[in-house]
């Protein structure tokens, strides 16, 4: 006979569940959360590692938290074996994360898949205390989560609107300009003043991944920038790099001409792979800002 798993097998399945708690060094707390949930959350995913929740206490400004699920007993050694032995992780988050730890503890239980998944919906997100339900999808609203500092994608702040990677990376260096303004759906809603100020940063934010993209490859060739709005109805600019060594039928057409199996192929998701070209755009758009987006060289 076919095995035949139903929704209620699966809802009273034991998952192993592992609590940890960290005792944070004095004035460390904001510092660390955006670390975890930033750089090491995404590692996490890369590994396959499932994340039920993590964040800041809020009842203890030193304190912080990190839950995670797994199969077995056997995996989670394995996993996290594997995890905190990877290049990722040495040469990412782990000096940031372990400098703000003054002490930890564990604590590993048995769940059902049903409680797990309690967890996962029971956690607020509250951005005072930095708490980030790590189930929920900042995705359905990428403004808002920004604002608040749960967008995970977000690494510098314009005057008109928040700097993102692209949470699709085919070609590298992809990123978006998301304006501050949440009700306007499109740019033509924005007060001229506003609207002025959110295309010059859109040229600051282009300018800092020409450069970028253009240091890490030779074969970087131009930046593509868009302002569609036509499947999110919110103000944001695209701004593709592209390559001379993209498919010979794609060099001279648009970006969403790429197949489907571009989008979805995990292996194009923004993960630990891209903090470095990440970090370049940031401080390319740091010092483009800084000399008021003209060219100094």
């Amino acid at each position: 006979m076919p095995n035949r798993t139903t929704a209620i097998d699966t809802e009273e399945k034991h998952v192993i569940v592992e609590f940890l708690t960290y005792r944070l060094r004095e004035g460390s707390q904001g510092a660390f959360v955006r670390t975890m949930l930033e750089e090491s959350l995404p590692l996490h995913r890369e590994a396959g590692i499932r994340v039920v929740a993590a964040g800041a206490s809020v009842e203890d400004d030193r304190g912080a938290y990190l839950i995670r699920a797994f199969d077995s007993l056997e995996w989670l050694e394995m996993q996290e074996e594997r995890f905190y032995a990877s290049e990722a992780w040495a040469s990412g988050p782990r000096q940031a994360i372990v400098s703000h730890i003054e002490d930890s503890h564990r604590v590993v239980l048995p769940l059902t898949e049903a409680q797990v998944r309690a967890l996962e919906t029971s956690s607020v997100p509250d951005s005072e205390h930095l708490s980030f339900p790590v189930s929920m999808d900042w995705r359905e609203d990428r403004i808002g989560s920004a604002a608040r500092g749960e967008n995970p994608t977000v690494f510098a702040e314009l005057t008109s609107g928040y700097a993102a990677i692209g949470d699709v990376q085919f070609l590298p260096g992809y990123c978006v300009l998301l304006s501050k303004d949440a009700n306007a759906s499109a740019l033509a809603e924005l007060p001229r003043r506003e609207r002025v100020q959110f295309l010059a940063d859109v040229d600051l934010l282009a300018g800092a991944v020409e450069r970028a993209c253009r240091e890490a490859d030779p074969e970087f060739t131009r930046v593509n920038i868009e302002i569609l709005g036509n499947a999110d109805a919110f103000v944001h600019a695209h701004i593709w790099p592209r390559y001379s060594w993209e498919p010979r039928e794609l060099l001279r057409r648009p970006v969403w001409l790429y197949g489907a199996d571009k989008w979805q192929d995990p292996l194009n998701a923004l993960s630990g792979r891209h903090a470095a070209l990440r970090a370049s755009i940031a401080e390319h758009l740091q010092e483009l800002e800084d000399s008021g987006g003209v060219e100094t060289a």
